[in-house]
């Protein structure tokens, strides 16, 4: 590193921008109490502001497989499922981390809800405090940081992230990105290879928590105009043809670029996890859903987007339907033209180098989760925004008081200007909260405050369902699978429902049109096996076993259409042939049932001794399987 860059910083984050003083506290002498003062103000106004997520419960959304259903999870703090999250990947991602804490919930709280979600306000509160102590640390302005973090505690679009449970991610990746930074600040007042490892320890244990924070190499750079000053962007000299200078501002950057290789080393590691594993889920859709011209559309307009729902946060919804196919061609050219104008503007006022850090920390942070690779099938997300949005609250913040300033504004003004808007939000984040109460009202909301919402819809029926209301859900499977016609899920859950009504030409007709659209070979082998189903009851076993064939040939390693083939032989009194599907089955997965039906078939075909080690083996695994009892008991009263 340039000795002559880092010798300058003053304090653990370096000191403030060159600019003419506004009206601060800074301004006064400071006071031992004061920092402290308001870091407790911001904590205990973020825990309570959240205190009503505690009557909420889980949601049906990820809360199952990250808490509820997750066996590694719902067992607390066990030693050896600390191993396993480590080699465990949850709705595709590898973040071991949020198991962990996850875990160390449950062996807190059980499975009681309120106790999840007051570690989520718990995590919420620490990052709204380590932002500002790192803001005032950096800047040494008091009120412009406490105003920032509490734009950040009260942000409306962050409800997603503290109120729904399976968000922890969110929520830990965050709080080591910040704790990174501090060290990073450490590091850059005076710099040695444990301070830098330090940087490193923290940042991959928010790529264990959740791999949004891939950007962080770049974000420092960001930091490292402003507000550590560790460089400054080029001069221009107009008249002479725009020659660049002086000559050694690019070697003074270069090295900075070079100090950040190790973390973007673990940034390329990251990624590479995260692509495999997401791929392996099937999480990330492929181009032929949603094609790259597409992509850019709805990228070009949520970046849009996302300011306006910052700047008035109105009709906020879990699900976001992804409408780029029919989108009007004014809006991803409003987005386009948006980017544009605000880019210029930031480098025309450049001088004012926060304008600089904020907005591009904003573009900058949001690449991996803006839709380039599209990850699901939303559009956009409220808690995509949790840590891109501190740069834009920065920008407003720091201009605004510059304005402020040059108006004479009186610091009361500015502090009940600030209150107002702090208070706005808190009462839209309220009731947001009350949305996240349980899942049908959550899908409920969204389905009303959002069109053509295939997800919610989807969603909302399955929740009628098990309110016992099939007759109410019918319709909303109708709305998603016309909404959405290639989605598979959809057609497959309805025809779900249409087999238990035994309405069987209408399921079969919803999981042919899944089997159209299904990529995932698992998805695909499940409605093969319920085709066979109801073929099976219809008596047209030709057909069943066509369809057990077909998802054996995709999952060859799934027992159960061995055992429906094998039934269906059975049936048909091919006992040679079923006492072979069962015999593999039990190899796959050793169930009662399948050591009872092989029994059955070996008891038919005469093979009495096999046929009494088959019910044994049934027994030992269910000691109470009736129908094996009796099997076993004609086998003793045979004297086998």
């Amino acid at each position: 590193m340039d000795a002559r860059v880092s010798h300058t910083l003053a304090t653990p984050m370096a000191r403030v921008e060159n600019s003419a003083p506004t009206p601060d506290f800074a301004a006064k002498k400071p006071r031992r109490w004061q920092t402290p003062l308001i870091a407790t103000i911001l904590g205990v106004f973020t825990l309570l502001l959240y205190a009503p997520t505690l009557r909420n419960g889980f949601v049906s959304l990820d809360d199952p497989v990250y808490v509820i259903d997750n066996p590694v999870i719902n067992q607390g703090l066990v030693w050896q499922h600390v191993r396993m999250a480590f080699n465990t990947l949850v709705t595709g991602e590898w973040h071991p981390l949020t198991l962990i804490s996850h875990m160390a919930d449950v062996q807190l709280f059980g499975l009681n809800p309120a106790g999840h979600h007051f570690m989520n306000a718990l995590w919420h509160a620490f990052n709204v405090v380590m932002l500002f102590l790192l803001l005032k640390a950096a800047t040494r302005s008091a009120e412009r940081s406490a105003a920032v973090a509490a734009l950040f505690a009260a942000f409306p679009l962050n409800v997603e992230a503290v109120a729904w449970i399976a968000e922890r991610k969110s929520l830990l990746c965050t709080a080591f990105l910040l704790l990174a930074i501090a060290a990073y600040g450490w590091y850059v007042r005076r710099p040695g290879i444990a301070r830098y490892l330090l940087v490193m320890l923290f940042f991959a244990m928010g790529l264990m928590s959740k791999a949004m924070i891939i950007t962080l190499p770049c974000a420092l750079l960001l930091l490292d105009y402003w507000p550590l000053n560790r460089f400054d962007l080029p001069t221009f000299d107009l008249p002479t043809g725009g020659a660049a200078t002086p000559a050694n501002w690019s070697r003074g950057v270069w090295l900075l670029v070079a100090e950040k290789v190790p973390l973007l080393m673990l940034s390329v590691l990251s990624s590479l996890i995260t692509t495999r594993a997401m791929r392996k889920y099937g999480a990330v859709v492929s181009a032929d859903f949603y094609p790259p011209v597409w992509r850019a559309k709805n990228t070009l307009y949520s970046y849009l987007l996302y300011i306006l729902k910052g700047l008035w946060p109105s009709r906020l919804a879990i699900f976001y339907p992804y409408d780029a196919a029919t989108m009007p061609i004014w809006k991803p050219v409003l987005g386009a033209v948006a980017l544009v104008t605000i880019t210029a503007l930031v480098w025309r006022y450049r001088q004012k180098k926060y304008l600089v850090t904020g907005w591009f920390w904003y573009v900058g942070t949001m690449v991996p989760v803006i839709g380039i690779v599209q990850v699901g099938h939303q559009a956009l997300a409220d808690r995509y925004a949790y840590i891109p949005f501190l740069g834009l609250f920065v920008m407003a913040v720091w201009g605004l008081a510059e304005v402020a300033g040059r108006l004479n504004v009186s610091h009361i003004t500015r502090i009940a200007v600030v209150c107002a808007i702090v208070g706005g939000y808190a009462l839209t984040s309220y009731a947001q909260m009350g949305y996240w109460h349980d899942t049908y009202t959550l899908w409920l909301h969204a389905t009303q405050v959002t069109s053509k919402n295939a997800f919610g819809e989807e969603n909302l029926a399955q929740m009628l369902i098990e309110k016992g209301r099939p007759d109410l859900a019918e319709q909303h499977f109708e709305l998603a699978t016309a909404y959405l016609p290639r989605w598979s899920v959809a057609h497959f859950d309805f025809a779900e429902m249409l087999r238990k009504e035994q309405r069987y030409q209408d399921a079969i007709r919803e999981y042919q049109l899944a089997l159209a659209y299904e990529t995932e070979p698992d998805e695909a082998a499940a409605s093969h096996i319920n085709l066979g189903a109801i073929y099976t009851q219809q008596n047209q076993l030709a057909a069943a076993i066509s369809e057990f064939n077909a998802a054996i040939s995709i999952t060859p390693k799934n027992w159960l259409p061995f055992t429906n083939r094998g039934l269906v032989e059975s049936t048909q009194g091919n006992l040679d042939a079923a006492i072979k599907d069962f015999a593999h089955a039990v190899t796959l997965e050793a169930t009662p049932k399948d050591y009872f039906w092989l029994g059955r078939a070996l008891e038919d075909k005469g093979q009495y001794d096999q046929a009494a080690t088959a019910y044994e083996n049934a027994l030992r695994l269910e000691p109470d399987l009736s129908d094996a009892k009796a099997g076993l008991a004609r086998m003793r009263a045979k004297g086998r």
